[in-house]
């Protein structure tokens, strides 16, 4: 064997290492970033219900806090953000799944839809949910901070 066929066989083992240890990291990654989505749809829905409550409760006694409204639509929208986010990326992998059986070979598909590892995960801008999810948690945190405000400054 010749030396560069032995430094050909090097790299190619490296480069596997290294795909090894990039597949392990975006394994280790999935589970935390499916229940940071699922943890922003039941901080939101429990947000509005919660608030909802209040309203209601506080209905009773014959006086609206107005001043609830602002929270709720913040917790309401990061729900709708998380939705639409959702709906795009479904269909994104629709189209993804629909170019994979039309072609006739790997070198048929669009170049565009090729994704690295980390895209694959959903660790990019590209990625609907992750845009979604950060618009989510923002308005999480807007509501919660309107509403402690709201709350504080109440009579």
């Amino acid at each position: 064997m010749s030396d560069e066929d032995q430094l050909r066989e090097i790299r190619a083992e490296e480069h596997e290492r290294h795909a090894q240890a990039i597949k392990r990291q975006i394994d280790e990654i999935r589970p935390a970033y499916a229940q940071a989505l699922t943890s922003l749809w039941l901080g939101n829905a429990g947000a509005s219900l919660a608030v909802l409550s209040f309203i209601g409760a506080s209905w009773r006694d014959g006086r609206f806090p107005h001043f609830l409204l602002i929270p709720l639509g913040c917790f309401v929208l990061g729900l709708v953000s998380m939705g639409i986010g959702s709906a795009l990326w479904l269909w994104g992998a629709r189209e993804d799944i629909r170019d994979t059986e039309d072609a006739e070979s790997i070198l048929d598909r669009r170049a565009l839809r090729a994704m690295r590892p980390s895209e694959r995960a959903g660790l990019t801008w590209k990625d609907w949910r992750t845009r979604a999810a950060l618009l989510s948690a923002a308005l999480f945190a807007l509501g919660c901070v309107a509403g402690l405000i709201g709350l504080a400054t109440a009579n």
